[in-house]
């Protein structure tokens, strides 16, 4: 029985277990040569444009989330007397984006009164009135009709022709800078 025991006493130092410092070593000097090959230098120049172009395309698309998707007519608005004969419509219009908040942005306009038709699913009758584009892309002009302390843009619209009282409405079109559409009507109840 003596015997058996040296035996394994002697087969056990034999084949002793590794360290955890042996196994390191050893997988880095088999590894690391090995993916040398696989791993090589790329040109700047490849990548460097790909990357200034996401940067260009990450901006836009930040951007793109605060664009306006929808405009609403402030209560304010109404049709008021500038004499005898004329009237202005006071327009208090805010441009709201996809977060539900007012923005100011370069947009084209377009504005148009209809005749209300009552009790009916479409509410726009005959047209009335239609004023020219209003384009305040530029600087000074999107200045000169933003309220800050509305959030909203003012516009004076000139209506010579003459009308009663009753419901009208507002059509409001708009083309924004990256060329979508958006519209809204709101109804205006005009006494005299």
């Amino acid at each position: 029985m003596n015997m058996k025991l040296n035996f394994r006493k002697i087969r056990l130092r034999k084949y002793r277990i590794p360290t955890y410092r042996t196994l390191v070593v050893f997988t880095v000097y088999l590894t690391l040569p090995a993916l040398l090959p696989i791993t090589g230098c790329e040109k700047a120049e490849l990548v460097a444009p790909n990357i200034e172009k996401q940067k260009i395309e990450n901006e836009q698309s930040v951007y793109q989330a605060f664009e306006p998707v929808r405009t609403e007519v402030i209560p304010l608005t109404g049709i008021k007397s500038a004499g005898k004969k004329s009237k202005v419509i006071e327009l208090y219009i805010s441009f709201l984006d996809k977060y539900g908040e007012s923005v100011k942005a370069p947009v084209q306009l377009r504005f148009e009164l209809y005749k209300y038709i009552e009790r009916s699913g479409r509410i726009k009758g005959s047209r009335i009135y239609m004023w020219s584009d209003i384009d305040i892309t530029g600087f000074e002009i999107n200045s000169e009709h933003w309220q800050q302390h509305l959030d909203a843009y003012k516009f004076s619209l000139n209506l010579n022709k003459n009308i009663r009282t009753g419901k009208y409405v507002l059509h409001c079109s708009c083309k924004t800078a990256s060329g979508n559409r958006i519209s809204g009507d709101y109804i205006l109840n005009y006494r005299e």
